[in-house]
């Protein structure tokens, strides 16, 4: 029996067909992985009440989708974050603490944030020199054992691990700040050069901060978890990945989906193997989609590791294996995903690395753009204060809007606030209402001035506590007094 044509068949877009469309123009290359994966899993959710799953992806696999955006959807899809375990294993080395106090102990000068944390470090543990306080790694990572392992400790030790943990966040942030300080806010090629190492420790701090709430407030440390399968909240994630059909197109999406179903590979791995797979293929003058550097991609992790025979391609890929630090023997390449490893293995967009180093310098000029840097960047205070003075900002649609929305900085807020080349005109509509349902902290004489009715009629300010109720208190209450004022 043939089916019925459905109208989406017959409606024009720019770009894919419908329904993709919609989720092309809304899941934008650059965002966080996590933010798209919820995305991708709201979209999936309202379409497959009216078009069923394989029908659905054989649209989006015969439409020929653009390759990065393609697999930016696909990375969105395979999203998994670190485990509590694997974090706690890495920021207990205290990378930043040890640096810091090689420092002062070879007597480079240090600023006087470092010099406070090295004296308040000694102090908290109670040690006298730097390989007494370092020689308490050893012992921190004990207890984090006794933590996952659900074994009782003592309340001296877990105050003792908080505070080695929340040390080492407090030293890592030093290092942001001063990478970020030292970019040039103006000069996109520096800002796409940056951007990797950058994100890299902004996620590596942010990780930090979550172990040691997460030990404070004693929650189960858990493993790693995909996000895409959280966010459909589906009774089981196999079941629904057979929905998604047998096309020849679409087997090894799905193959990748269950592999990291099941590994929990970070998501920084996924990407840094796709580029691994998409040498390896442009390397043999191979072209295939982004799916199938995805399934080698999942099939080739094992553990935080990967070894590969790459037979006759070696000699061309030699150099990038060895810039990012691989090992290599004979043909066979190996190695494990290390912080330097991430940097070389992974483009400005987030997304994998072509061979052709002239190619991939084309890309970037294609890639780098201020939106895609603001995505990137929206977490880091530092990067976004600096930012908000270039006129590529604020004079793009949107932009400013999205930046009052997932911004959780008072220092970037409270500038957006302040500037009214940031709130106003038509590029900037949404910004006021952006700031008034940020959860942060935004001094109400700041927000004050977008109750005026160039900005809100009294009609539209009831509305808009109605309608957000998760608003913060104080602003809800000073709307309420506005209004109640205008109306006597």
């Amino acid at each position: 029996m043939n089916k019925s044509p459905r109208l989406e068949s017959f409606m024009i877009t720019d770009g894919l067909p419908m329904p993709w469309n919609n989720l092309q123009h809304s899941l934008e290359v650059g965002e966080d992985y996590a933010v798209g994966a919820k995305k991708v899993a709201s979209f999936l959710i309202n379409v497959e009440e009216t078009i069923p799953l394989d029908e659905l992806f054989d649209i989006l696999l015969t439409s020929e989708p653009p390759r990065e955006w393609f697999e930016f959807l696909i990375v969105c899809m395979l999203d998994t974050g670190f485990s509590d375990i694997e974090v706690a294993k890495n920021v207990l080395r205290l990378h930043c603490l040890r640096r810091l106090f090689m420092k002062i102990k070879a007597g480079i000068p240090v600023d006087q944030r470092e010099e406070e944390i090295y004296r308040k470090g000694l102090s908290f543990a109670e040690v006298n020199n730097v390989s007494e306080f370092l020689g308490l790694t050893f012992f921190a990572r004990k207890l984090v054992e006794n933590i996952i392992r659900r074994d009782p400790i003592h309340e001296s030790h877990r105050r003792l691990l908080i505070g080695l943990i929340r040390f080492e966040a407090q030293a890592l942030k030093i290092r942001i700040n001063r990478l970020s300080d030292s970019i040039d806010a103006y000069s996109m090629k520096e800002m796409g050069r940056m951007l990797p190492i950058i994100k890299r420790l902004d996620e590596n701090l942010l990780e930090t901060e979550h172990l040691a709430d997460s030990i404070e407030q004693d929650i189960k440390l858990g493993r790693a978890s995909m996000t895409l399968a959280g966010a459909l909240k589906v009774a089981s994630f196999e079941k629904w990945i057979e929905k998604m059909g047998d096309s020849g197109e679409v087997k090894p999406l799905k193959e990748a989906l269950r592999l990291q179903h099941r590994k929990c590979a970070p998501t920084r791995s996924v990407v840094a193997l796709l580029s691994l797979y998409r040498w390896v293929f442009e390397a043999n003058e191979v072209r295939v989609s982004p799916a199938v550097w995805a399934e080698r991609a999942l099939e080739l992790y094992d553990n935080g590791r990967f070894t590969i025979d790459l037979g006759h391609v070696i000699d061309r890929l030699r150099d990038h294996l060895q810039d990012a630090g691989a090992w290599i023997e004979g043909t066979v390449a190996a190695g494990s995903f290390s912080d330097r490893l991430y940097s070389q293995w992974i483009g400005t967009n987030g997304l994998s690395r072509p061979l052709d180093r002239k190619e991939e310098s084309e890309e970037r000029k294609q890639q780098l753009t201020v939106r895609q840097l603001v995505y990137r960047f929206v977490g880091n205070e530092s990067v976004m204060y600096r930012l908000l003075d270039n006129p590529e900002i604020f004079g793009m649609p949107g932009i400013i809007e999205y930046i009052a929305k997932n911004s959780r900085s008072v220092t970037v807020l409270s500038k957006i606030a302040s500037n009214n080349n940031l709130y106003a005109g038509p590029n900037n509509d949404g910004v006021p209402k952006a700031l008034l349902t940020n959860p942060s902290s935004i001094p109400l004489t700041l927000l004050r001035i977008f109750f005026k009715p160039s900005f809100f009629s009294k009609v539209e300010l009831h509305r808009l506590v109605d309608a957000h109720s998760s608003m913060r208190p104080e602003v809800i209450a000073a709307i309420r007094e506005f209004v109640a004022n205008e109306s006597e």
